[in-house]
């Protein structure tokens, strides 16, 4: 009992750290609404969101779902301003040779305004107000709640969750394999995500050493998210009404770069294939 005492304090400080961290980039944001500070308050936020989900049946606190909400609408909002960062970085880096003047100048307006809408969500979301939800759900992660929900141990509760996250990855793996199928590799990045988070989240509960599986799962995020962020530009240029010939030359230098991408993904997954963790 005293062992599973232990670990559900660690539950409890893991949870209550992520929040102060997003609370503390928060503030960073507001302060300078840099590229990397958006990213990471935007990764500190879904983080947030995966130890909520994680520890969420543990607790008895009835504020879940309202913090839930609050924080995947922030997470969105951040996600919209970080997409046209990263469209401008990319498309600025071809701009030299194939001339995309009015696709940069159209994408660094439509930037404006989004930062405008972000920081307004920033202000709005008071974390004041908040604060007492965080700690009803940090106070709530008890033994005597994970009896009262017939919840088994938390170290074969997270076993299970870890199994399950592993056999979805499975499943989603070989059709993402064919070139085509964009929408089944942007359900295997999710996937994989919330793998990668989950188990960022229980090294630190369990102290556990997944040092070699996160870093493997880094690889196929990263490769897996790129190919979805030229999906994502793909729309967006669409969106802007830039001209024909800019349009053109911009599809094909995200078809030439998904091509890329997709190559080094299924190289990937040849030479270093993902396998559960114990």
């Amino acid at each position: 009992m005293k062992g599973n005492d232990a670990v559900l304090k660690r539950a409890r400080n893991v949870f209550h750290s992520q929040w102060e961290e997003m609370r503390r980039l928060r503030r960073v944001v507001l302060k300078r609404c840099g590229l990397e500070d958006i990213h990471d308050l935007r990764v500190a936020s879904r983080r947030f969101r995966a130890a909520l989900n994680l520890l969420a049946p543990l607790c008895d606190s009835r504020n879940v779902p309202k913090l839930s909400k609050e924080i995947r609408a922030l997470t969105r909002t951040l996600g919209n301003l970080r997409n046209l960062d990263e469209a401008l970085v990319f498309f600025g880096s071809h701009d030299g040779q194939i001339g995309l003047p009015d696709l940069m100048s159209r994408l660094a307006d439509t930037r404006e305004r989004e930062q405008r809408k972000t920081i307004k969500a920033l202000k709005d979301l008071k974390p004041r107000k908040l604060d007492p939800l965080v700690r009803g759900v940090v106070a709530g992660i008890t033994v005597d709640c994970l009896r009262k929900r017939n919840v088994p141990a938390l170290p074969s509760y997270l076993s299970a969750t870890s199994v399950s996250l592993f056999e979805t990855i499975q499943t989603l793996l070989p059709a993402a394999l064919g070139f085509e199928n964009c929408g089944e590799r942007h359900a295997l990045r999710i996937a994989i995500k919330k793998w990668r988070y989950f188990l960022e989240i229980v090294s630190r509960i369990t102290e556990q050493d997944y040092g070699t599986v996160l870093d493997r799962l880094k690889k196929y995020q990263s490769l897996l998210g790129s190919m979805n962020d030229m999906t994502v530009f793909a729309a967006m240029c669409r969106k802007t009404g830039a001209s024909a010939d800019e349009l053109s030359a911009a599809e094909q230098v995200v078809t030439n770069e998904t091509r890329r991408l997709f190559h080094e993904f299924a190289a990937l997954v040849g030479a270093e294939p993902l396998g559960p963790v114990n």
